[in-house]
């Protein structure tokens, strides 16, 4: 068991607790959480390669379409911006994946117009610009679009379909869709938090393996993955499941490191 300490932790004795908060709790106020806490190794630490990139914004503090943006095209533009500067469209790395003849997908538990799959997938002056974006979108010609279901998404769904896409809302659809030459994928359940009583939800690690043998092919592919609701749950202030979206997002990193070692070990065996 790894320990980690906080300022005041190791004047405190006991068993460190194995979850915190307790999922059957309801905090009324502020808890002190100076103490000793269980932590798991991450498996980002063992990732070959670590890249670092400068996303802050033209103008004011980075909100998440400049930022996006900034990772996605390698250029800073104002905040709001998605795919843009300026009005100007910018190349983004699932294009540059696509001359490559690489196959390319951007999933999110956020819904598809959110600022980050975006920044990836659309071109608009602004973050707001719903139907832009899902304009955009249908025109990218990125293989695979999954994400939260919104109704402005269902709502225009033949925009896609009209554009070569099959649009699946659902679990079950998503399943029997999994042949479609390119994909639109809505879900209705993604959640990452241990709910009582509730029917398993699908999380980032199953959308995780989905697209990566959607996309599996002799020549590779790009693959944007954001787990939105760390960001989200901070914003409010709820730590268990912030807590919650993280291990989320560990368990899918997990499942990629484990992925690229099988296909590491699979190329050198030829």
């Amino acid at each position: 068991m790894n320990q980690l300490f906080t300022s005041r932790g190791e004047t405190l004795t006991g068993t460190p607790w194995q979850v915190y908060p307790r999922p059957q709790l309801v905090r009324e106020y502020w808890q002190n959480l100076n103490g000793t806490w269980d932590f798991e190794m991450f498996y980002g630490y063992l990732l070959p390669n670590i890249g670092f990139s400068r996303t802050n914004s033209l103008t004011g503090v980075t909100d998440s379409a400049a930022g996006g943006t900034a990772l996605a095209t390698g250029n800073k533009v104002n905040n709001g911006e998605v795919g843009q500067l300026d009005g100007v469209n910018l190349e983004q790395i699932t294009t540059i994946a696509q001359n490559a003849n690489m196959k390319t997908g951007v999933i999110t538990t956020d819904t598809l117009d959110g600022a980050t799959p975006a920044s990836f997938s659309a071109h608009a002056p602004s973050r707001n610009n719903t139907y832009q974006i899902i304009n955009t979108q249908a025109s990218s010609d990125i293989d695979l679009l999954m994400g939260r279901w919104s109704s402005d998404y269902s709502n225009r769904s033949y925009v896609f379909e009209e554009a070569g896409y099959t649009f699946a809302k659902g679990v079950d659809a998503l399943e029997e869709a999994k042949d479609a030459e390119k994909l639109v994928s809505v879900l209705e359940n993604i959640n990452s938090e241990y709910i009582v009583g509730s029917e398993l939800h699908y999380q980032l690690k199953e959308m995780t393996q989905f697209a990566v043998e959607y996309l599996e092919n002799e020549d590779g592919f790009f693959l944007m993955i954001e787990g939105a609701y760390i960001d989200k749950h901070s914003h409010n202030n709820n730590l268990y499941s912030m807590m919650c979206e993280t291990r989320s997002l560990i368990d899918t990193i997990e499942y990629l490191y484990e992925y690229a070692a099988s296909r590491r070990t699979m190329k050198q065996a030829r």
